[in-house]
């Protein structure tokens, strides 16, 4: 027999298997309950106070807004979000019905909420105490016209030539546009929603005005005077811009969302190509001075030009610029009339049309997009495995009778349509298919009621008086569908042409008119309308049903928005991150209540792996895209930014990831517990005597990986813990970054709280209510246990015999309970027997000693247990054992 001393200190829970192996230390524990290793011992964890009572009604989650001198409980229960006063416990509705699984983000005062069906954007309205649902507008819903039409002169002498009759009609031009804001040709127009930030959104198609188009040249003669002293005149048109539109389609609006409506032009241009390149003294010979004997006589310009139209004028539809020529405030227009037209003020504009602001490219702002995964980083907003709703864009009804022929009209001018008789509203639909890189998809749009008039024999219908066409490039036809009684037609589908600049396609008339078409007193030329006509043959009919609108899915990208602002995810921020489903986005940062900040490089789990992201520099949001390793996170648990790492869960368990390096954090939580002791009726005995301690329903009853399979997880950031709690049984685990140990909590809890640099939890067991998991109180005696794992003291696989057990201590128990300490001994690491303890009664505890074992044992186990004061603590345990041999030598 040798006499050997042995010392260990108490660790952390361990439940790796074997217990017998030879390489691990002793001091680990099966269990450890309300304790934490600070300060180089073991300590008590104290009692986690109260903060509100429980909520009157029952939520699955809570967050916290914490932003912008925002601080308010949001609540989700029964697919309903609720704002929670957590002072009476009473929740005001926000919005219900939501579809899926509910997630949310707060950037600024902005309350982005993620469901299966959309995205919804929410703001803080302080003054009335409540969420204001901000509603996304249609494309800013405006008419444009000309107006103030005038006929303009200019004159030269014959005998001057081409190059004077340029510069006197360009002067002209100049003057009346600087004085007056006078344009000539033609014009397309679009509009824009500006946002609080400066963004544009919502961009329309361009629509086209006609300014004054018909110019014509004469030669007049002067009175007395030969043919050389006959005058050259050109007669051309000028006219202004109006601007229309309705209140009440602007009133539903968010005035401090959407600020502006904006509206932009291309350069006007005019019919034909009347310049230096085009118009010399050999054509002003030709054309003009030969084209008649008389003195007095006048040549169109479309005689001139061959009836050939400026490709400039053709190309206005794609111009490479848009110019700022107007802007109207939102509130204006809400406080404004009901019906307001305003003129466009255009002076100047052949003069500085090149230095005025121009219109950003639409980055896809009229689509909806739907991420089951959202994380707020740096202020943006990051969502990904996307999901995109096709735009709705609106198009105006237009009445049959403002076209006829090759040219438009005016309603005031019905004289020209006695031939065209309406028939009847008919319910139409534009099916506009797009091009997409998983294949095409297809959008319905519902363009309403419209009018129906009989000509020809045919029933026609009016889609556009210029430009048909859909707001996003990728969009390739548009389908026309008409119902005439049960049944569905499809009439026409145009194809539609993806602007070269611009983010939009669109379609029209490739017959423009350029003879002239007798209108009052003038000569006009005219851009075509878009009309359908039809006489519902068998072969145009279609199954109705047969149209569906198919999502396009990315799975595999990542959407960042504009800094501070929800609302636009600009093209060049998408990122395609490997080929599987990305599943949780998070950072090397702690989980501030306010969102995520720095520099740190973005962790992707994916379906298929992680990858990193590195954050670029200007206005490269992030530069480089790497994998990691094929580590695939269990969704079942939320992933966790802690200090300096990222924290998720897989098939194994729990694993931490900082930079590139990875760890994992639960292993030694992945053993049974050790339910032979557990079971044992003296260790159950003493775990349930309410003279002692009754903790005995805080003991584990699964292991650590299918107690994970339902938990939650979340960061104390003030005692460095990452809490793991699953609210279908009566304890948590506590993982502590400074020792490395895992613990346990008395307690768990429906949900966690996150407001840095606290934690709440959410308890409806015991003492309900919301906790704070961060701050201790020792008012209250706090249970505690200390369970060992088996021990070997320094002689594994011998039989040995305690001689004297010293657990080093300084503990004050609860009034009138006592502190228990046992020691049990097993040979086979089944059956477990109880050996020795003691019980000490109510006071301070200093120095225990256990005695000699008597019988030998190849393992041990020790068990502290008692209801705690403060200022308690554990320390070293030492003995001196007595190693026996299994059998006598022969």
């Amino acid at each position: 027999m040798n006499n050997l001393q042995v010392a260990f200190d108490i660790k952390g829970i361990d439940r790796r298997t074997p217990y017998s192996d030879h390489n691990r230390e002793d001091g680990w524990c099966d269990e450890l309950i309300n304790w934490r290793h600070r300060n180089g011992r073991m300590e008590p964890v104290g009692t986690k106070p109260k903060l509100f009572n429980l909520p009157a009604r029952s939520f699955q989650k809570i967050w916290l807004h914490d932003q912008d001198n925002v601080h308010n409980y949001i609540g989700l229960s029964d697919q309903a979000l609720y704002l929670i006063t957590m002072e009476t416990g009473v929740s005001t509705l926000i919005a219900n019905g939501f579809i899926g699984e509910v997630k949310i983000e707060f950037i600024k005062r902005f309350m982005v909420v993620i469901h299966e069906e959309g995205m919804d954007r929410f703001i803080w309205n302080g003054d009335e105490n409540k969420y204001d649902n901000i509603l996304i507008p249609s494309r800013p819903m405006l008419l444009f016209s000309r107006s103030d039409i005038r006929g303009k002169i200019v004159y030269t002498e014959k005998a001057v030539g081409a190059e004077a009759i340029l510069a006197k009609y360009y002067k002209a031009l100049n003057n009346e546009n600087r004085d007056e804001g006078l344009l000539t040709g033609g014009i397309m127009l679009r509009a824009a929603f500006r946002m609080y930030d400066g963004s544009y959104v919502l961009h329309s198609i361009p629509e086209y005005i006609q300014l004054g188009l018909n110019m014509t040249m004469y030669e007049q003669a002067v009175e007395g005077g030969g043919d050389d002293n006959d005058l050259n005149w050109i007669k051309f048109y000028m006219s202004k811009i109006n601007v229309s539109f309705n209140s009440a389609l602007f009133i539903s609006i968010d005035k401090n969302i959407f600020t502006d409506v904006v509206i932009f032009a291309c350069k006007n241009e005019e019919l034909f190509d009347f310049n230096e390149d085009t118009f010399d003294d050999d054509v002003l010979t030709d054309k003009v001075h030969n084209a008649s004997t008389d003195h007095d006589f006048d040549v169109d310009f479309h005689d001139i030009f061959e009836g050939r139209i400026s490709e400039d004028f053709k190309n206005m539809v794609d111009s490479p610029s848009w110019y700022k020529v107007h802007e109207i405030s939102i509130e204006a227009i809400q406080n404004g009339e009901a019906e307001t037209t305003q003129e466009i003020d255009t002076k100047g504009f052949y003069q500085d049309y090149a230095t005025r602001e121009t219109l950003t490219v639409d980055q896809f702002s009229h689509h909806s997009l739907i991420g089951s995964v959202a994380y707020n980083y740096n202020s943006r907003l990051i969502i990904g495995d996307i999901k995109t709703l096709f735009a709705t864009y609106r198009y105006f009804p237009l009445n049959p009778y403002t076209l006829v022929g090759d040219y438009i009209l005016f309603p005031d001018e019905a004289r020209y349509s006695d031939d065209w008789n309406y028939i009847a509203d008919r319910n139409c639909k534009f099916i506009v298919t797009l091009n997409t890189s998983s294949g095409d998809v297809t959008k319905i749009i519902d363009a309403g009621v419209r009018p129906f008039a009989e000509h020809d024999n045919k029933e026609w219908v009016v889609l556009s008086l210029s430009v048909l066409g859909y707001p996003d490039a990728r969009a390739k036809s548009i389908s026309i569908l008409v119902q005439n009684g049960n049944q569905w037609y499809k009439i026409h589908e145009f194809k539609l042409k993806a602007s070269s600049v611009s983010n939009y396609a669109y379609y029209h008339s490739p017959d423009f008119s350029s003879a002239p078409v007798e209108i009052t007193d003038r000569y006009e030329y005219n851009f075509n309308a878009i009309m359908v006509g039809t006489d519902f043959p068998v072969t145009q009919q279609v199954n109705i049903n047969n149209y569906t609108n198919k999502e396009f899915r990315d799975e595999n990208r990542l959407q960042i928005s504009e800094v501070n602002n929800p609302f636009l995810f600009p093209a060049e921020n998408s990122y395609q991150v490997g080929t599987g489903k990305i599943l949780d986005v998070a950072t090397n940062t702690e989980p501030l209540s306010s969102g995520q900040f720095g520099e740190h490089p973005i962790i992707v789990f994916t379906s298929k792996g992680r990858y990193v992201m590195f954050q670029g520099l200007g206005d490269v949001t992030f530069s480089n895209i790497k994998p990691l390793d094929g580590d695939v996170p269990d969704m079942a648990v939320d992933v966790t930014s802690v200090s300096g790492g990222v924290v998720y869960s897989t098939r194994l368990g729990l694993f931490i990831a900082v930079g590139t390096q990875v760890t994992q954090l639960s292993e030694v939580l992945t053993g049974e517990v050790n339910e032979e002791l557990k079971n044992n009726p003296h260790y159950q005995f003493f775990l349930s005597d309410t003279r002692l301690i009754n903790i005995v329903n805080k003991l584990s009853t699964v292991d650590f990986l299918t107690y994970l399979s339902g938990a939650t997880i979340g960061y104390d950031h003030d005692n460095k813990e990452l809490l793991c709690t699953n609210n279908a049984f009566s304890y948590s685990y506590t993982f502590n970054f400074k020792s490395g140990y895992w613990s346990k909590l008395d307690t768990s809890f429906k949900l966690l709280i996150n407001d840095y640099p606290k934690l709440y939890g959410l308890r409806e067991v015991d003492v309900t209510g919301i906790i704070n998991i961060s701050d201790e109180v020792y008012s209250e005696p706090i249970p505690t246990l200390i369970t060992t794992q088996p021990l070997h003291l320094s002689a594994p696989e011998v039989f040995k015999v305690v001689q004297r057990l010293r657990i080093n201590t300084m503990l004050e128990t609860k009034d009138n309970t006592h502190a228990g300490f046992y020691l049990f001994g097993s040979s086979n690491l089944i059956d477990w027997q109880f050996i020795t303890g003691r019980n000490h009664l109510t006071g301070k505890i200093k120095n225990i000693l256990l005695t000699r074992s008597g019988n030998k044992w190849k393992y041990y186990t020790v068990v502290i247990a008692a209801d705690l004061k403060p200022n308690s603590n554990v320390n070293t345990i030492t003995s001196i054992i007595q190693t026996k041999m299994d059998q006598k030598p022969r």
